[in-house]
């Protein structure tokens, strides 16, 4: 695995995870 691609791994989860937390809260 290189750098960017745990960065843009990172990213994605994160986005993930903001756009599904608003729907349960």
């Amino acid at each position: 695995m290189t750098i960017l691609f745990v960065i843009a791994l990172a990213v994605f989860v994160y986005t993930a995870y903001v756009l599904v937390k608003p729907e349960k809260f």
